[in-house]
């Protein structure tokens, strides 16, 4: 997707959802992050999957506004919106009887569905583009119980690339991703080697330790966002 050189990828501004204080809530966030940026939000789990449901068009804001590439989330059609947005879904040990062609195939099936077969020509060009990408051509008809783990953390970054989205979401504090657990740096390597293809990485951890050092922004509930050692960007996650 091609969008003006000034263009942010993400904008919040004043969102709120839930009431102060409550799990889940986020109060009053505003946030801008430039295309290519690799984002870790570290907070408890509700608040993480909050922040996923507002970027991936889930949940409303109660306040406040999500813009996406200029673009007001909530003013696109679901079908557009997972065109610009994606999150890359754990892994799930019921697929390892798949092959990594039919799991990633899965992102051209209506919602919902988890099974048939895709002939449009366009959409298997997508997906052997989006197995390239990974490095998994090869692999493409392989019984995935036979992929390393790295390999099906790579099955499941190929199936949220088909549609060629421009934002990536992913909760690297779940065990179900590959490389993750207990190593959540190691578990940002892969995804995070797409910012050199312009690809907005939004990633979300129970702490900014193995964030350090790998993302370009941290935030964190009640701090402010750090790069380094320096705060940018103003932001309040509590009320």
């Amino acid at each position: 997707m091609t969008q003006g050189p000034s263009t942010p990828a993400i904008v919040m501004r004043g969102v709120s959802v839930g009431i102060a204080g409550a799990a889940g809530a986020l109060c009053d966030l505003n946030l801008r992050l430039e295309p290519g940026s690799l984002l870790a939000f570290c907070a408890p789990r509700p608040e993480r999957e909050t922040f996923l449901a507002l970027l991936s068009r889930r949940i409303a804001p109660e306040r406040g506004s999500v813009c996406l590439f200029g673009r007001d989330l909530w003013l696109l059609g679901p079908d557009e919106a997972r065109r610009i947005v994606t999150r890359i879904r754990p892994w799930d040990n019921a697929d390892a009887g798949l092959s990594p062609w039919q799991i990633v195939s899965r992102a051209c099936l209506p919602e919902g569905r988890l099974w048939g077969t895709v002939k449009a020509p366009r959409d298997r060009d997508r997906i052997a583009e989006a197995l390239h990408r990974m490095d998994l051509t090869r692999q493409a008809s392989q019984n995935a119980a036979s992929l390393t783990g790295e390999e099906r953390q790579r099955v499941m970054i190929a199936q949220a690339l088909v549609h060629r989205p421009g934002i990536l979401l992913c909760d690297l504090s779940s065990g179900g991703f590959p490389g993750s657990a207990g190593d959540a740096g190691r578990g940002m390597r892969l995804p995070g080697a797409l910012r050199d293809e312009g690809v907005t990485l939004v990633v979300t951890l129970a702490g900014p330790e193995s964030a350090r050092g790998v993302a370009d922004l941290i935030l964190a509930p009640g701090q402010e966002p750090s790069s380094g050692e320096t705060y940018e960007i103003p932001l309040s996650l509590t009320g």
